[in-house]
């Protein structure tokens, strides 16, 4: 997918990173999809997109039934899988800077 929307290309890379060690189901899948989208909320933030937590919060909503405990459920569920993502893509980016 091609994208010069920021959010979404770091939604995108998410799914790119997640790839990497997790095989992924075809579709949209809300697992896959609140890794993705909170990969994206810390590379916004390693950035200096600060405004789009809201957003991230809202997508993840979406994807848990519009249920807060069930979203905050499923983000906690997937944490360590956002942590390796997040890893994948500041390291690959390091060895391209070098």
């Amino acid at each position: 997918m091609k994208s010069y929307d920021v959010p979404v290309f770091f939604h995108e890379l998410g799914h790119a990173a997640h790839s990497q060690f997790k095989v992924q189901k075809g579709g949209q899948h809300t697992d896959q999809e609140i890794v993705a989208e909170m990969t994206a909320a810390v590379l916004a933030e390693v950035y200096g997109y600060h405004d789009y937590l809201g957003n991230c919060w809202w997508y993840t909503k979406q994807y848990s039934g519009n249920e807060p405990n069930r979203a905050i459920r499923g983000i906690m569920q997937i944490l360590t899988d956002v942590e390796k993502c997040v890893g994948i893509i500041l390291t690959k980016e390091k060895e391209q800077a070098a």
